[in-house]
């Protein structure tokens, strides 16, 4: 049986030293691996560019994920989409 990993990150506001270094060992390794955007900087672009990364919105930005308004906020942010 194949045994698979997944690999997902948050950037959580790394300073782009911090990212440029997770970019260049991702590559490096040869691996993929899911990047949840916390904030805009310039490596979006490197990032989206990349076979290796897949870039998704961090579950604190995402309004389907939000319970706080209970369902019928869930239910406006899905019919937005």
């Amino acid at each position: 049986m194949k045994k698979e990993i997944y690999l997902t990150f948050d950037m959580d506001w790394a300073i782009d030293e911090v990212l440029e270094y997770f970019y260049e060992l991702i590559e490096k390794c040869q691996v993929a691996a899911t990047l949840n955007v916390t904030h805009e900087t310039p490596l979006l672009q490197k990032f989206e560019c990349s076979r290796k990364v897949e870039l998704g919105i961090h579950p604190n930005y995402n309004d389907l994920l939000n319970t706080r308004g209970g369902y019928a906020a869930t239910a406006r942010a899905y019919w937005k989409i």
